[in-house]
C-alpha cells in the first residue's frame, strides 16, 4: 500500500518533468542563420518603336461670299459749254484829237498799272496832260486789227445758274499796240464786269497809224456771254 502511493504520489511529475526535457531537447533548435545576397533588379523592358502617323486635318473649302454689284452712278447732266461772243468793234467817231475829261472816273474803271508792260514803267500816260495825244478810230488811217484776243473766263456762279450778259468796255491802245487801260462803261450783270475788264487788258492790236505815224487810240467795244448747250 505504501509502494502505490509513493509511485502514484511521484509518478506522475516525474512523467511530466521527463517530457518537459524532451522538448527542451528537440523543440528548440538554434536559428539556422539566412544570408542576404545582393538584389539584381530586372532589366527593363525595351518596347519597339511605335510608329506615328500624322493624319492631316480634312480640307474645308472656305466659303466664298459675294456682295451684289452695286449699279454705278450715272453721270450727272453734262454741263453747258460757254461761249463768248466777240461783237466787231464798233469804234465811236471823232474828228479831233481826244482830250480825256479832268473830271475823276468811275469807281469801276480798270486800269492798267503803269510797271506793266516793256519800259512803261514812268512814263507819261497817254492822253493826259504831259503824254501824247490819244486819237479815236475814226481817225485813224485804218482799223488796227487784233493780233492777239483772249476770251474771257465766264464766272463760274454765273455759269451755273444759266445767267448771260453783255458788257461794254472802253480801253486805250499805246502806239505799240498794247491795251493799257480798261474800264466798264455799262453792263447787264456787274458779275460780269471783272471778267470783262481783265480779258481786254490782255489783248493786242497792231499799232494804229494815222498819216503813216503810229499813234494811241481808244476803242469801245461790247463783250458778251452767252450760255450754250451742247447737245
Amino acid at each position: 500500500m505504501h509502494t502505490a502511493t509513493m509511485t502514484q504520489r511521484f509518478g506522475v511529475p516525474a512523467l511530466v518533468a521527463a517530457t518537459f526535457h524532451v522538448v527542451l531537447l528537440f523543440g528548440f533548435r538554434p536559428p539556422v542563420p539566412i544570408s542576404f545576397g545582393a538584389i539584381v533588379a530586372d532589366p527593363p523592358i525595351k518596347l519597339p518603336p511605335m510608329p506615328v502617323e500624322l493624319i492631316a486635318p480634312p480640307h474645308i473649302e472656305p466659303e466664298i461670299t459675294t456682295d451684289p454689284v452695286k449699279p454705278l452712278n450715272k453721270p450727272g447732266p453734262v454741263k453747258p459749254v460757254t461761249e463768248v461772243n466777240s461783237v466787231p468793234f464798233k469804234p465811236e467817231l471823232a474828228t479831233t484829237p481826244f482830250s480825256p475829261p479832268t473830271t475823276r472816273l468811275p469807281s469801276n474803271e480798270k486800269t492798267l498799272p503803269q510797271e506793266w508792260g516793256d519800259g512803261s514803267k514812268g512814263l507819261p500816260a497817254i492822253g493826259g496832260p504831259n503824254g501824247p495825244p490819244i486819237f479815236r478810230d475814226g481817225d485813224l488811217d485804218a482799223t488796227p486789227r487784233a493780233k492777239v484776243q483772249v476770251s474771257p473766263e465766264y464766272p463760274f456762279a454765273m455759269r451755273q445758274a444759266g445767267i448771260e450778259g453783255s458788257v461794254n468796255i472802253e480801253f486805250d491802245v499805246d502806239a505799240s499796240g498794247r491795251v493799257v487801260s480798261a474800264r466798264v462803261l455799262s453792263s447787264t450783270q456787274r458779275d460780269f464786269d471783272d471778267a470783262a475788264v481783265r480779258a481786254v487788258l490782255k489783248w493786242r492790236f497792231e499799232p494804229g497809224r494815222r498819216h503813216g505815224k503810229a499813234v494811241p487810240f481808244r476803242m469801245i467795244v461790247p463783250i458778251g456771254f452767252t450760255v450754250t448747250d451742247e447737245k
